[in-house]
């Protein structure tokens, strides 16, 4: 047996009531209007975003320079001690 339910009913007889809103069509006009300051908004977006990418490289660049730089030092370190250890290696010429 198949039990209706009584909001099923409710729900087919519902239907939305729109409000409208005095200015309205004043909006959506001003909306689709060709607007000329966007392109000078943008160009003020693009601007204000430039100091913050500079910084951005800035950091990424002394960041990777650093890990370099570190890298290299433990070569040298290692070399360094490969040569004082190992026999054969201290009569090699060193490398820069």
């Amino acid at each position: 047996m198949k039990l209706t339910d009584p909001l099923d009913s409710l729900l087919q007889t519902w239907r939305p009531q729109p409000t409208t809103q005095p200015d309205f069509e004043a909006e959506v006009r001003e909306r689709l209007s060709p607007q000329t300051s966007t392109r000078a908004n943008g160009w003020l977006r693009f601007s204000a975003a430039l100091p913050l990418a500079a910084a951005l490289a800035i950091v990424a660049g002394t960041v990777a320079g650093t890990k370099i730089g570190q890298h290299r030092e433990g070569e040298i370190m290692a070399d360094a001690y490969a040569r004082s250890i190992d026999p054969v290696l201290m009569m090699a010429p060193s490398q820069p």
